[in-house]
């Protein structure tokens, strides 16, 4: 038999085993407050407990500085901290290093971890975002059709004349991040929209928490459509925000931005146009100016020829005029045969002349019809592009106001059966 302990030596060696085991040193564990007290010398007393069990615990001045959160008894806490024995009673306890309320702490922590982590790997790098197509015609979304601010996005995309193919998914909860990336998946797996949003309204850092699930950055990395995440309001900033290649404050805000640049585009297509009338004007007027000189010129040059050589005969005339009457006729004589025969060549070159003007006249009228056939053909399909924008081409293949049996006007799918 062994020798006889006192309680204070038993209570001494079970505290040393309990105090030696490194699985019980530095651990964190999560439970309901109860009791709790914080009495003048600054420690605080209370317990923690589940459904079945409880532990006490002591969190000492030297350890929280004054600093204890706000908590009430009922919390959920997450302590931190090691396994000790107070061998004045033999009570085991926690003894308390640091204490938070349950939930945002870990939820942090974890936010944290895996943003490092991803920035390591280098899933947010500017180099990796994707840019939007310049022409967005179908938008597809992977949200939850009750979502806070899904059906204020939807209306705004639908009111442009957007085509918006949904994948409907839970957006909080334990499964929702795997329904978020089973619509991201969808919609490049169908191809056939040119954008994601992924998103939902505001809520707790619990409620946005599937966008900052792992899976979910993941997803939207390797995403070959551009992806933009639309999560709650403007001051949340979540992990599905970074790895995105836009962000977007919130969901309406989104649809606003899609809406912004069509409309931009619109303007510059219309722009554009403007640009080439006013093109084809300003060449056509040169183009007429350049043939009204053309023509002046060549006849002007022509005249003053055909004046300058009479001049110089009507000179030689009367010089030989002056002369003996017998060598004044034979000389006329000679001139006259001379004049006539120049004014036959004149009256050859001038017809030339008329002819050479005719066919570059007629040379650039050719260029002007077809300068003006091209950039005509230029403008028609610039128009035909933009007529596949224009929402009066969607309006002409009409409209529907369906109403059922009591004439009530049908608003939702929700209303009718198959």
């Amino acid at each position: 038999m062994s020798d006889i302990l006192t309680v204070t030596k038993l209570n001494s060696y079970i505290k040393s085993l309990i105090e030696q085991d490194h699985n019980l040193y530095d651990i964190v564990v999560e439970g309901e407050i109860s009791g709790f007290r914080l009495y003048p010398s600054g420690h605080a007393y209370f317990t923690v407990k589940d459904s079945q069990s409880s532990i006490k615990c002591v969190y000492f001045r030297g350890y929280h500085k004054g600093n204890i959160p706000k908590i009430e008894n009922g919390d959920n806490v997450l302590i931190y901290g090691s396994i000790g024995v107070y061998t004045a009673r033999g009570e085991y306890q926690f003894y308390v290093r640091n204490l938070e309320k349950s939930g945002f702490g870990l939820l942090a922590r974890k936010f944290e971890e895996l943003k490092a982590k991803l920035k390591k790997e280098g899933l947010f790098e500017p180099e990796h975002k994707k840019k939007l197509p310049d022409i967005v015609n179908k938008i597809g979304v992977v949200s939850g059709m009750q979502a806070a601010g899904f059906k204020d996005m939807i209306k705004i995309l639908k009111g442009e004349l957007f085509d918006v193919i949904i994948k409907n998914s839970r957006v909080q909860g334990k499964e929702a991040a795997g329904e978020i990336v089973a619509g991201i998946k969808a919609l490049n797996e169908d191809g056939r929209v040119d954008v994601i949003i992924i998103g939902r309204g505001g809520g707790s850092i619990e409620d946005l928490w599937p966008f900052n699930e792992e899976i979910v950055a993941r997803a939207v990395f390797e995403s070959k459509i551009p992806v933009i995440s639309a999560v709650g309001h403007e001051i949340d900033i979540l992990i599905s925000d970074m790895v995105a290649d836009i962000r977007a404050e919130t969901p309406t805000a989104a649809a606003e931005m899609l809406v912004r640049q069509k409309r931009e585009l619109r303007k510059r297509l219309s722009d554009l146009k403007r640009h080439l009338i006013r093109m084809l004007e300003n060449n056509l007027l040169i183009r007429k100016k350049e043939l009204q000189h053309f023509s002046i010129r060549r006849l002007s040059k022509l005249l003053m020829s055909v004046v300058s050589e009479k001049r110089y005969q009507l000179i030689n005339h009367r010089r030989i005029l002056l002369s003996s009457p017998k060598s004044m006729l034979e000389n006329y004589r000679m001139r006259l045969t001379n004049a006539s025969v120049g004014l036959m060549k004149t009256e050859k070159t001038f017809n030339e002349l008329n002819m050479k003007l005719d066919d570059l006249r007629q040379s650039l009228q050719r260029y002007m019809l077809e300068n003006l056939k091209e950039k005509k053909d230029t403008v028609d399909r610039l128009k035909m592009k933009l007529n596949l924008l224009s929402p009066m081409n969607i309006i002409s293949k009409g409209y529907s106001l369906t109403t059922d049996e009591k004439g009530k006007l049908i608003k939702d799918v929700g209303q009718v059966k198959k």
